[in-house]
Formats: C-alpha cells, structure tokens, sequence
C-alpha cells in the first residue's frame, strides 16, 4: 500500500478530522452560543462545549469521502444524518419543544425508509414465517423504531461519557456481526468506532476533581443514535448467516430501549409526559442509591455490552428464535419491574422523611 492511500485511510483521517474539529470548534462556542450552562438538574461546574456531535459528523463525513466507495443506502444515510446533526444543533442552541423534534425526527426517518432499503421487512421467525409484506407497515413500524432508538439514547445522555460508552459498545457488536457477514458496512462500523474512542479522550473525565472538556449535545446523542440504529436495521434484514437473525440486532442494540421503555412506565404512573426531562433513568436510581457518577456510568456501558454479547452466543449456540424472544421477553419484565420498584422505594423513603421533618 502506497504512502498517499495510507495516509488518506478513512479509519486514520476520520479521527483527525474530529480532532482538528474539536480544536478549531471549542473556543468559538460561546460565539456559536453551543454551550451548555451550569444550573437546574445540571452539576457541572463550569460552562462546557456541546460540539461533540458537530466534530463527530465531519470525522464521518470527511472519512466516508476518503471511502469513496458506498452505496446508495450510505449516501442516504449520509444525508439524512445531517438532517438529524442540523436539527439537534437547533436544539442546542434554541431549545426546541419535544413535539417539535419528534415532528421532525419523524420527517427524517419517513424520508430515509421511503428514497432506500433501510427499513424491517421482516423480524425473523420469532412467532411464525413472519414476513412484513405491506409496505406501509413496513415503513411505519421502521420509522417507530427509529424515532424511539434517537430518543432513547438522548434521554439517556446524562453522565460523562456514558452514551458515547454504551454507543461504543453497541457498535464493537455491530461491527462483529458485520465482520461475520462479510457486510459494506463492516469499513463504515471501524471508522465510527475510531471516531467514539477520539471523542471520548475529551469526554471521560480520567481524574478526580475533572469534568469533560466537550459534550456530545443533542446534535451528537442523536446523530449516533441515528446512524446505530439505521446499521442495526440493515445489518438485521440480510440473508447470508441464518444463524444471526433480527433478534440478534435488538440483542445489541436492546439496553437504550429497556431504558427508554422503563422511564416511560415510570412517568405514566406519576402523570408525567414521557418526554418532559426529570430524574427517572437508571443512572439516576442508582446514583440515588449511593453510586459514583463514574461508576454508574462504567457499569451501565458494561450491561448495555453485557446484553449484546448474550445475544451473540445465543446466536453463535444457534438458539431458536422463539427460545430467544422468551428470553428477552423475561429480562426485560425483570429490569422494568426492578426499576420500578426501586423508584417506589425511593418515593416511600422521601414522604416518610418529609413527614418526620427531616430533609431528604
């Protein structure tokens, strides 16, 4: 390989594109008014950079033009990406209501299914030879998955580096299933990859008493929720390896959805919209309980990664789609019932301390 086309690697210059990013775009964003303040729920201490997402996307972008081979699938997903970078950097700067993004959010993902073949077609043989014919249901039940995985991961985007480490984990197993099936996006999955571990050296405070130097912003929770879950569907809709099936990539990819769907039940019950911020998730429960920030953080990276992984061996041991789908099924009865009964606890702990006159 000659000195040009290794220097012009995509996995090699889509990072230090988002290096150079990160250095041309920290001191102009108070300029660029992409600061996120102290305040409220927030405790970090000082005004911090949420450009993550906006230096991520020109690592991408410029490694997919070093590529410059993909497909028609790539290039909409290229496209449709900034769309998602371009409205989260809205809300990062202006605040836009949640109807507002979902509205939109729902645009973005209607207009990828319909101009591509990113969409589920089928979900394996979990109950039956189940073949999503209809192409309206097709697109509507994509467009559902993709609009609740960018939430998902948004919602969950609240400790330092914990959404670019579970991202990174959900990746890695993509990445594997790529390999496996010998799939286009097995080049695409490595340079993300190396884009997440850049990001992160600025995101992951390493020392006591620190605090990340950029944050990802809306911009960046949805662009990698994004383009997570449009490789999930299109990796989950091939026909090489029977053995990893639709269920293989919700395995990977099933965390920010557990999440997702505990918080919702949570709010539900407390008449509280599902989307309204607040202090539900598990990272919240367990900080509550007496975690470190950081320690919460590494341990939820590691069950997000945890889950994937079970869904490779069950994959790799050949386990019945059916089997599977039980088995997924039980666990994620039993992370909302645990959630749940831990934030009743909490609930009965602060109205008994409230009544005794002590602060909580």
């Amino acid at each position: 390989m000659s000195t040009r086309s290794t220097f012009f690697n995509p996995i090699l210059i889509g990072p230090i594109a988002v290096l150079i990013s990160l250095w041309i775009l920290k001191p102009l964003a108070a300029r660029l008014r992409l600061l996120d303040h102290p305040g409220g729920r927030k405790i970090h201490a000082s005004p911090t950079p949420v450009i993550g997402g906006i230096a991520l996307f020109i690592g991408f972008t410029v490694a997919l033009l070093c590529d410059g081979q993909f497909s028609q699938e790539i290039k909409a997903l290229w496209f449709f990406s900034a769309l998602i970078l371009f409205i989260g950097v809205t809300d990062d700067r202006h605040g836009l209501s949640a109807r507002m993004r979902l509205l939109v959010q729902t645009l973005v993902a209607s207009g990828l299914v319909l101009i591509s073949n990113i969409r589920i077609e089928t979900f394996g043989h979990v109950l039956l030879d189940f073949l999503v014919n209809s192409h309206v249901f097709s697109l509507v039940f994509t467009v559902l998955v993709i609009i609740a995985f960018i939430n998902a991961i948004n919602m969950l985007d609240g400790l330092d580096g914990l959404v670019g480490g579970i991202a990174l984990g959900e990746g890695f197993l993509l990445w594997l299933l790529s390999c496996r099936l010998m799939s286009s996006l097995q080049q695409i999955l490595s340079v993300f990859l190396c884009l997440m571990l850049v990001f992160l050296v600025f995101n992951v405070p390493f020392f006591k008493g620190k605090q990340a130097r950029v944050f990802l912003g809306d911009a960046g929770s949805t662009f990698i929720a994004f383009f997570l879950v449009c490789a999930g569907i299109m990796l989950s809709q091939h026909t090489q390896e029977t053995s990893i099936t639709p269920i293989t990539i919700l395995w990977c990819l099933l965390f920010p959805f557990m999440d997702l769907l505990s918080v919702c039940i949570i709010r539900k019950c407390i008449g509280k919209p599902c989307f309204q911020a607040g202090h539900e998730h598990i990272h919240h429960l367990l900080i509550r309980n007496g975690l470190s920030r950081h320690l919460v953080s590494a341990v939820l990276c590691l069950f997000s990664l945890s889950l994937g992984l079970i869904g490779l061996v069950l994959a790799w041991l050949q386990v019945s789609e059916n089997v599977q789908l039980i088995l997924l099924l039980m666990l994620i009865s039993y992370y909302l019932l645990a959630t749940f009964r831990i934030y009743k606890r909490e609930v009965t702990v602060t109205s008994t301390t409230c009544l005794d006159g002590t602060s909580y």
